[in-house]
């Protein structure tokens, strides 16, 4: 695909039969206009920063509610649907139409409710990244730091952890675990593997554990500046402005 976008006439015929789904990372009117001109249609939700068009969703709106808007010279759709909260998203194939039953929680039981079309095919397609992103937020580190390449190990580590839940429960359906159950797991497996391995007797300087305690000269109050702050060299005292 790579080599047809690089040419300078993208032939068409080998594009029109792809769809592209992105999420908000991703998603701009601008690149889905050019990639609707060269024969590839795309969908994904966007953030509100990124279009032009602003839309006030009621407050009190009930889920499955409506907002959308057409480009006509574009042929791009902005369509804003209320879920759990208000989602935005922006196709150059699928509209506001036809709508599409889907379950959702609502008042504490699951309630049929008429989504767009373009609402559905995203969740049906971006539910992998959706539910890795999930499991990563759920792995959150407890120490944080701002340089970029602690970031980056991190997310390293929580994507092979959240990777490791979803293979789990794909061959284990009868037995789901959530992320912090493997990482528990992983956890105490490291530990036992670390506390079992101990220093061979032959390498050890000695079998006397006095030797490894540091010994301390004796201490005395320093009587010239009349402090009580302790000051201790060995067996010869000096009077020094800063107080040991």
């Amino acid at each position: 695909m790579t080599s047809i976008f690089t040419q300078k006439e993208p032939k068409k015929k080998y594009l029109i039969k792809y769809h592209v789904y992105f999420d908000n990372f991703f998603s701009n009117p601008d690149l889905m206009i050019h990639l609707k001109k060269n024969g590839l249609s795309s969908t994904g939700t966007v953030r509100q920063n990124r279009v032009k068009e602003k839309v006030e969703m009621p407050k009190k709106a009930e889920k499955g509610t409506t907002i959308s808007k057409h480009e006509a010279n574009s042929g791009l759709n902005f369509i804003t649907v209320m879920d759990s909260k208000p989602v935005s998203i922006l196709s150059t194939k699928y509209g506001d139409e036809p709508k599409v039953v889907m379950q959702r929680w609502q008042e504490s039981s699951k309630n049929s409710i008429l989504f767009p079309l373009s609402f559905c095919m995203y969740n049906q397609h971006m539910g992998g990244v959706d539910l890795h992103d999930q499991h990563c937020n759920a792995l959150m580190p407890s120490i944080r730091g701002k340089k970029w390449t602690w970031c980056l190990f991190m997310r390293l580590i929580q994507a092979s952890l959240a990777n490791a839940t979803v293979i789990y429960n794909k061959l284990h359906p009868d037995e789901k675990k959530v992320s912090k159950d493997i990482v528990q797991e992983v956890c105490e497996y490291y530990i036992q593997k670390l506390s079992s391995v101990r220093i061979p007797r032959e390498k050890r300087k000695s079998e006397n554990y006095s030797e490894h305690i540091m010994k301390q000269g004796s201490m005395k109050k320093c009587g010239i500046e009349k402090t009580k702050k302790i000051m201790a060299m060995s067996h010869n005292w000096v009077h020094n402005s800063e107080t040991y």
